[in-house]
């Protein structure tokens, strides 16, 4: 018999038990603390890396972006913390993905362990000397009662400014709408189709819009919208996953049908905040028991030209991801880019895992075309223009796919 059960020394393993339990619960009083102290003051407090990103957080929660601390970026604009980011910690680089919470954000931005994030946490709210002289509690630092009046009236002054944001994102969705043509009846669309290697197809005018004169503009000197000039655009709305609006995304053109020659010629209008943000897509064609996804319009244009079944695009592949499909699919047909960094694919296994939970068959179809030097990936349109129809799935292959579900 074990002496160790009759109130003599704990076992090896009851100690070890003993110690994962406290350090669990250490843990989720670390968190705690943190969203009541707020992550955005901790974050900047305990990183160098996230100083400018909290910076501009506490300017504008929905649109802090600042260069990514760990790849940079090209144009300040790779990385920001979330919209409750005071509460979680979350944050997301647009090329190395979403940090679910301040740890994760810490361990992303500092190169650091999850436990290292955690002693740096309690270390900055106080609490790591408690954890180590074996106490079972852990008071963490009160917020500076000027702290926390400050933090109020930035609050209030946050959402003073969103609603004014909110109002002039509503306005200028209306205006271009309401100024817009049936994309049907452009010739400058027709002539962006065949230049991507398709010919006339359906536009659906509750979806695909055309304005002759639409404003593009930069970030001026300033940091103030400077407009650059005014182009042909092909306006395309977003729904969410009921149907809803949401936004417009706009694509610049020439007279002639090419991309205009902008810096983005693809940009995403800022929907109001009360909206969704993930799960949207461009409801391009009625939905169908088996039906296709993609990143781009072009994508989801040539997947429908080469074999005519029900797509919708999403804009982007973080969009793919967290694709909502409507009621009575039963199984998705992503088409995903072939990219060198990986991200299509990645974005394709993502969106499978989540409709395998549902029960939701899901087939990722990617190109087998080469990637061109001096290019970061191909898609379907792609496939489309240098190998024509016959390079997609038949008739009897789709039929196949079809006939699984």
């Amino acid at each position: 018999m074990s002496i160790y059960k009759d109130g003599g020394k704990k076992s090896r393993e009851e100690r070890r038990q003993e110690g994962l339990q406290r350090w669990e619960k250490f843990k989720e009083s670390v968190r705690d603390a943190a969203a009541q102290y707020g992550w955005v003051d901790v974050l900047e407090g305990v990183s160098k890396s996230l100083g400018d990103a909290a910076s501009e957080w506490q300017k504008n929660p929905k649109s802090g972006h600042v260069y990514c601390p760990v790849h940079g970026g090209k144009h300040g604009d790779a990385f920001r913390l979330w919209d409750d980011a005071d509460l979680t910690g979350a944050s997301i680089c647009n090329s190395c993905g979403s940090n679910p919470d301040g740890f994760a954000t810490l361990q992303f931005a500092e190169n650091w362990s999850f436990n290292t994030a955690l002693r740096e946490v309690a270390m900055f709210l106080g609490m790591w000397s408690d954890y180590e002289n074996g106490k079972q509690t852990y008071e963490p630092a009160k917020p500076d009662p000027v702290l926390l009046a400050k933090r109020e009236a930035q609050a209030k002054q946050r959402e003073q400014e969103q609603q004014a944001r909110d109002q002039r994102a509503v306005k200028a969705l209306t205006r271009s709408f309401d100024r817009s043509i049936a994309a049907a009846e452009s010739e400058v669309v027709q002539r962006y189709l065949r230049h991507r290697g398709i010919g006339r197809i359906a536009l659906d005018p509750r979806v695909f819009r055309f304005v002759e004169d639409m404003e593009y503009y930069i970030k001026g000197e300033d940091g103030k919208p400077v407009l650059f000039g005014r182009f042909p655009c092909l306006l395309t709305l977003l729904s969410d996953k009921d149907g809803n609006p949401v936004t417009l995304h706009r694509t610049y053109l020439t007279p002639d049908g090419q991309k205009a020659p902008v810096n983005k010629a693809k940009k995403l209008m800022t929907p109001p905040s009360y909206l969704a943000r993930t799960g949207n897509a461009i409801r391009m064609t009625p939905p169908g028991r088996v039906m296709g996804v993609t990143e781009g319009i072009e994508t989801a244009w040539s997947v429908w030209w080469a074999t005519n079944t029900p797509i919708w695009p999403t804009y982007s592949a973080d969009y793919l991801a967290n694709f909502e499909p409507p009621d009575g699919v039963e199984m998705l047909i992503a088409w995903v880019d072939k990219d060198l960094s990986g991200k299509g694919l990645e974005a394709g296994k993502k969106l499978k895992q989540r409709m395998w939970e549902r029960n939701i068959q899901t087939r990722i179809m990617m190109p087998e075309i080469d990637i061109p030097d001096g290019e970061s990936g191909v898609d379907w349109n792609d496939v489309l223009k240098r190998e024509g129809p016959t390079a997609f799935p038949g008739p009897s292959q789709m039929r196949r796919m079809q006939n699984v579900a």
